[in-house]
């Protein structure tokens, strides 16, 4: 990979990453009432959302370690 294909790649990055911090800065603005208004529904979501991930997670690890104890 060239040169000029390594500059492209980094002005693409940070304009895409330019690009997602304002668009979700502009969001949350408009929509800060209704976040705040839906504060507990919002929390009790996202805390159901990392239970699960984490129940999940550890599932894989006990079915990983008792693969590698009785195989």
């Amino acid at each position: 990979m060239g040169i000029g294909w390594s500059i492209f790649i980094g002005v693409f990055l940070t304009l895409t990453g330019l690009l997602w911090f304002v668009g979700f800065a502009v969001l949350v603005r408009k929509l800060a009432a209704g976040i705040t208004r839906n504060g507990a529904i919002i929390d009790l979501l996202t805390g159901v959302i990392f239970i699960g991930l984490g129940m999940f997670m550890i599932f894989e690890g006990v079915v990983g370690i008792g693969g590698r104890v009785v195989g």
